[in-house]
């Protein structure tokens, strides 16, 4: 395998995938329901960018909390850690989602939700925890190769942004096929370093890359 074909594929559909009419770049969500969106990113950036955005839909929103699902192909997700709960809010989630079995931690507004590396089982647990975090933004981080039961999901929700990371084309390559399959999808330019290391704020150049992304989304 190439070396342009192992790393797209952390981007680009399962093989196999039929192409669905390209739909424009409008961003359809339901009015009062808090907004769910997607992040394609490479496995090493997943829990700074899954958070960063996490934590800028949640000021966006003015909410107490946003859900981060995190799942990684090399099933890092599983041994991530974090600070003790800061919020009500954050700590009724983490208490909520530890009463079906999954796994969560939080700091400040932001509760991470570590997937299991198995793809069919990763989804069901996502799909859990989203259901628990109904009256919340929430956010699915996809790092690594895309299989078919978490693309799904994946493509369920109201926006797809694309990470970057300092490539282009491949960013462009992998907003092009969401796109073609029906998903709002968006480049974001998000680095690894997008959330500061004291405090837990956005640094301003993550906070303009993510307001850029995020333009249209109620």
């Amino acid at each position: 395998m190439s070396l342009l074909r192992a790393v797209a594929e952390h981007f680009v559909a399962p093989a196999g995938e039929a192409a669905r009419p390209v739909s424009g770049a409008p961003i359809a969500t339901v009015s009062g329901v808090p907004p769910a969106l997607g992040l394609l990113c490479e496995p090493r950036h997943a829990r700074a960018a899954g958070r960063a955005v996490g934590l800028h839909l949640a000021r966006r929103r003015k909410a107490q909390a946003a859900l981060v699902a995190i799942w990684t192909a090399d099933g890092g997700a599983a041994t991530m850690s974090g600070a003790t709960p800061l919020g009500g809010e954050t700590r009724r989630l983490v208490r909520a989602l530890a009463g079906r079995d999954i796994a969560a931690h939080a700091s400040g507004r932001v509760v991470v939700a570590a997937l299991p590396h198995e793809a069919d089982m990763a989804a069901q647990v996502a799909a859990q925890a989203f259901a628990v975090a109904a009256s919340l933004p929430t956010v699915l981080v996809v790092a690594g190769p895309r299989e078919e039961p978490l693309d799904e999901l994946l493509c369920a929700r109201d926006l797809v942004l694309v990470a970057d990371g300092g490539d282009d084309l491949l960013a462009d390559i992998a907003v092009a096929a969401l796109q073609r399959r029906g998903v709002s999808a968006r480049r974001c330019a998000l680095p690894a370093t997008a959330v500061a290391a004291r405090g837990g704020s956005l640094l301003p150049s993550a906070r303009r890359g993510l307001d850029t992304a995020m333009e249209g989304l109620a």
